[in-house]
């Protein structure tokens, strides 16, 4: 005859042993990015609404030249200043 199985709750229950032996008093930190945060907090979102063609456009020059469509969209702020004898969106970061 098998013996008889314990019920579930007691199987999560930890028992004392392992709870002691589990405890970490190092601090917990978020894992982060150190470029990415760095990043995001040097810049301010902004939002652009594109009707669908203008992005199914920006969207397949973007996967044709494999660059993000951000990179298009800065390239494009780029000529925009260039053309108003501003500095570059590198220059001014």
């Amino acid at each position: 005859m098998p013996p008889k199985r314990k019920p579930l709750s007691a199987a999560l229950v930890p028992s004392e042993e392992l709870v002691a032996a589990t405890v970490v008093s190092a601090p917990v930190t978020p894992v982060t990015s150190p470029k990415r945060a760095t990043t995001k907090a040097r810049t301010v979102q902004q939002t652009v609404y594109l009707p669908p063609a203008v992005h199914d456009q920006l969207r397949k020059i973007a996967f044709d030249e494999r660059v993000k469509m951000h990179d298009i969209l800065i390239e494009g702020l780029n000529l925009a200043f260039a053309r108003r004898g501003l500095p570059r969106t590198d220059e001014l970061a």
